[in-house]
């Protein structure tokens, strides 16, 4: 249960190219479910690669490996009454597949914005070390990103504002 009562936790997973919103969706929608009185977690790709995925790289087998760590964390926390909110990658629909083996009540949200506007922001300096050949295995670049096929949401963060995007997740959840 939640601290709101009657709903038990869900768990949101956000997918998108580097640089597409995720993160920041996840830091706005946690204020947002918080204001509900929901106990929420973020699980960032980012953070959760420097702690309990930091032995990955960034092949397929490591991707795959890096979901399902998260995936489990995400159904632990789900379990004992979390909203949890996960922001990774998640490249392709076989690595999508995994999280939803292994979380009830999953909600795929799609961060779909265009590779130019993710290069535009490159905030961590991804793409540009990619396109200079300094770093391999980059989504959207030299890796494969599969659009997702079973996204329960689209959100269009080079055209939607982040409340406007935060507004059609929270409808989404039934809150």
């Amino acid at each position: 249960m939640t601290a709101a009562g009657d709903r038990i936790g869900r768990v949101v997973w956000f997918t998108g190219l580097s640089g597409s919103g995720k993160t920041t969706l996840c830091q706005q929608l946690k204020r947002s479910l918080e204001a509900f009185g929901s106990k929420v977690v973020v699980l960032d790709g980012d953070d959760c690669r420097k702690g309990f995925c930091s032995d990955l790289g960034f092949s397929h087998k490591d991707r795959m490996e890096n979901v399902r760590r998260i995936a489990h964390v995400s159904a632990l926390l789900q379990q004992q009454g979390f909203h949890v909110l996960v922001a990774t990658i998640s490249p392709t629909e076989e690595i999508r597949a995994v999280p939803r083996r292994i979380v009830s009540r999953l909600l795929e949200i799609f961060v779909d914005t265009p590779l130019h506007t993710c290069e535009m922001r490159d905030a961590k300096g991804l793409y540009a070390a990619a396109r200079k050949g300094q770093m391999q295995g980059v989504s959207g670049v030299d890796a494969a990103y599969e659009a997702p096929l079973h996204a329960h949401l689209v959100c269009r963060t080079e055209h939607e504002s982040t409340q406007s995007s935060v507004r059609k997740i929270v409808a989404c959840l039934g809150l």
